[in-house]
């Protein structure tokens, strides 16, 4: 299957991609008669056709009535384009329902369209909450349309939360939400002024929020320091109109794969091996 994909659809010899899949599609293959579907209809190495069109219509509404994805995905959009009409008929309902049918499968093209056609109120009613499941789905899948879908929405959103709270206030309530820690510390750690003598958390902060660069040393893979140091960040957040967070391991040229994972637009392995 592999090498038919290869010999097809880069046209290094689609001819032979093409006997390739038959064989393929002799034995069983779904995914095979799906990609013969294709080559028919996209004219790959061969002229286009009725004959190949109503083969190509008919190997992909058997395959997507037997739940293959890719054939659902495929069908829903011949019906979405109404690109053959006597075959496949512009119809919105049909495409989402069939649409909807792949990405329960987590169809990445699929998901995308769901989510479309659910915000502009194709086949469906519009449901912007449905929609936005869906495109986040897409886009940690890498589909690009939706992860510009998504960063409009973050920065749309952004915009009107900003316009409403400033990130101080923000801050100040997610420092609200925080434990209670114990002021002069604990089993787990303790607090020093610069000659040895023992001092509180408040104090702490109250120095370092007067500071213009806080420094964090840490054990890295110590919990108790990874929490100290968010309930550091978040307290003086809420004491500081201006807070950035700067990591040693990040240098700058890697600042844009940073902000689309905190804008949940990559996954963290794609973060951890692009930076």
């Amino acid at each position: 299957f592999d090498l038919a994909t290869c010999l097809t659809f880069n046209m290094i010899d689609p001819i032979e991609g093409l006997r390739r899949y038959r064989e393929l599609e002799k034995g069983g293959s779904l995914d095979a008669s799906v990609a013969i579907a294709t080559i028919l209809l996209e004219g790959i190495g061969r002229d286009l056709d009725d004959a190949s069109d109503k083969e190509a219509v008919g190997i992909l509404s058997a395959a997507s009535a037997k739940g293959h994805s890719q054939a659902q995905y495929e069908l829903g959009c011949l019906h979405y384009l109404g690109s053959h009409p006597s075959l496949a008929a512009e119809d919105d309902d049909m495409a989402y329902a069939l649409f909807e049918a792949a990405a329960d499968q987590k169809h990445t093209s699929a998901l995308f369209m769901q989510a479309e056609f659910l915000l502009e109120g194709r086949g469906h009613e519009r449901d912007d909450a449905k929609a936005v499941p869906l495109l986040h789905a897409a886009a940690l899948r890498g589909h690009r349309m939706a992860r510009q879908y998504i960063r409009e929405l973050l920065d749309a959103d952004t915009a009107h939360y900003a316009s409403l709270l400033k990130p101080i206030e923000r801050a100040k309530r997610h420092a609200a939400r925080l434990p209670p820690l114990p002021p002069e510390g604990s089993e787990h750690f303790a607090v020093y002024r610069g000659d040895g003598s023992k001092a509180t958390i408040d104090e702490l902060l109250n120095a370092a929020s007067d500071c213009d660069v806080v420094l964090l040393g840490e054990t890295h893979d110590d919990p108790i320091a990874h929490s100290l140091e968010a309930f550091l960040l978040i307290s003086l957040a809420a004491r500081r109109e201006k807070v950035t967070l700067s990591l040693e391991m990040f240098e700058r040229d890697v600042q844009t794969v940073l902000d689309e994972y905190l804008k949940g637009l990559v996954r963290e392995r794609d973060l951890l091996q692009d930076c």
